[in-house]
């Protein structure tokens, strides 16, 4: 196989599934690995879970999986999976290795050791809401096995990067192009779901948004004797996020899924800071007035 696809956290959310396995499908790619978190945040797992299982080679558990697989808690997700699909999930592997022309491959979905630990180069541990749990930058040899030459290939964060040892300090390298037999490297497949941005407020504050793009990898061995050439690639998602807004919005008020304000508002900002149509964020403003007024008459009008 000389190009596989690489996907990560597509947490329920099917019309960002659909727009990545077309893309992967014009490419030409056949072989697809999936590094966990299949369900959770959007309303769709049913699908999202056929989809992937029946697309994927590989599917590593991401810690949503686990936690839906087995906390009954999570009432909505289960009732919509039912039991076959929640025992695939419980069933998935939380790792695998594998050789690829010669470059030694570790799938996680967050760490080598659990499901949830945050690792993220992108930001020192102060500007993270995960400072006090997060793998900190200069430990990033806990990302690894042992000591070996080998590449780390993760999700989790929902924010893509690729980084290189260098000099015996990991080096962010979005160009990044080649792997050799001979690199230590950490690459980060984004999110298919929702890839984060975190953005500056005027007043000084720092938001994460839902960017108007989703991220996977590819690696290819083409014409390669040995070594892996990678891409990150980026699919605009702007027209699919107005959808799944949409979605959100009304099938909370037509009581379809929990009720889910924060995420929902999340999902209206970010429309509002990335989408030049102005016409459309109009709709966008008026259906999320709607929905405030909903969930001020569902708290009996003692706000939202």
């Amino acid at each position: 196989m000389s190009k596989i696809a690489i996907i990560s956290d597509i947490h329920s959310n099917k019309h960002t599934l659909d727009l990545v396995l077309k893309d992967i499908e014009r490419k030409g790619i056949n072989e697809i690995w999936c590094l966990g978190d299949l369900v959770t945040k959007y309303y769709y797992p049913a699908q999202v879970v056929d989809a992937i299982a029946e697309s994927c080679k590989v599917v590593i558990k991401g810690n949503c999986d686990d936690i839906v697989a087995s906390d009954e808690r999570y009432k909505y997700a289960r009732g919509q999976l039912g039991q076959k699909r929640i025992e695939y999930l419980d069933n998935l592997p939380v790792k695998k290795q594998l050789m690829l022309n010669k470059v030694l491959l570790n799938l996680y979905h967050s760490n080598p050791r659990d499901l949830d630990t945050m690792f993220n180069p992108l930001f020192s541990n102060e500007n993270t809401r995960y400072k006090d749990t997060a793998i900190k930058t200069q430990d990033y040899h806990r990302m690894f096995e042992d000591d070996k030459n080998q590449v780390s290939i993760v999700g989790h964060t929902h924010m893509n990067y690729m980084a290189v040892e260098r000099d015996n300090q990991l080096v962010v390298d979005n160009n990044l192009s080649k792997i050799t037999p001979n690199d230590r490297a950490i690459l980060n497949a984004g999110s298919v779901a929702e890839h984060i941005k975190m953005v500056q407020r005027m007043d000084g504050s720092t938001e994460e948004l839902i960017s108007p793009y989703v991220t996977y990898l590819i690696l290819d061995t083409d014409h390669l004797t040995e070594g892996i050439n990678v891409q990150m690639v980026y699919i605009d998602c702007t027209d699919t996020l107005i959808n799944v807004f949409m979605d959100s919005a009304y099938s909370q008020m037509a009581g379809k899924f929990p009720f889910s304000p924060n995420d929902t508002k999340k999902i209206e900002n970010s429309i509002e800071t990335f989408d030049k149509n102005e016409r459309v964020k109009g709709l966008v403003n008026e259906t999320y007035q709607e929905y405030l007024d909903f969930a001020d008459k569902r708290n009996g009008g003692k706000g939202r």
